[in-house]
């Protein structure tokens, strides 16, 4: 009875439809990515994009190499721009510090203290971003 059962389950799973995945640039999403990321241009700091020299792109072979570690990784963005991202977060954490401290010396109310948040929030993404190559 148990093999009976068992194959009447294996037959009701390989008779459902396989799902079809679009691709990424045909998606929405992918298009979104597409619209605000072009070709030819890369994130600096975080949140603008410069052009990039095309004699700095690397071979067919090699931009392979590195999405293949980069997915190891499961890191998008490069040593460079995690430092540079490491040092924005770093700056934001001192000024949000000094800001908190400026808050608290002057006495500001409950509602000034808490827009602390807002920079904090800011300086620790990008340190959590540099940290994890996200």
């Amino acid at each position: 009875a148990n093999a009976k059962a068992a194959a009447a389950m294996s037959n009701t799973q390989a008779a459902a439809p396989a799902v079809v995945v679009p691709a990424l640039e045909e998606s929405l999403p992918g298009q979104v990515i597409s619209a605000m990321f072009p070709a030819g241009k890369r994130v600096v700091n975080g949140v603008f994009t410069e052009d990039v020299d095309p004699s700095s792109v690397p071979d067919e072979v090699e931009r392979e190499r590195r999405r293949s570690l980069a997915a190891t990784a499961k890191q998008n963005i490069d040593a460079a721009e995690r430092e540079r991202r490491q040092l924005i977060g770093q700056a934001g954490a001192i000024c949000t510090v000094l800001y908190a401290g400026g808050l608290l010396a002057v006495g500001a109310g409950p509602a000034a203290r808490a827009t602390v948040f807002f920079p904090l929030a800011l300086s620790v993404g990008f340190l959590e971003s540099a940290s994890s190559g996200l």
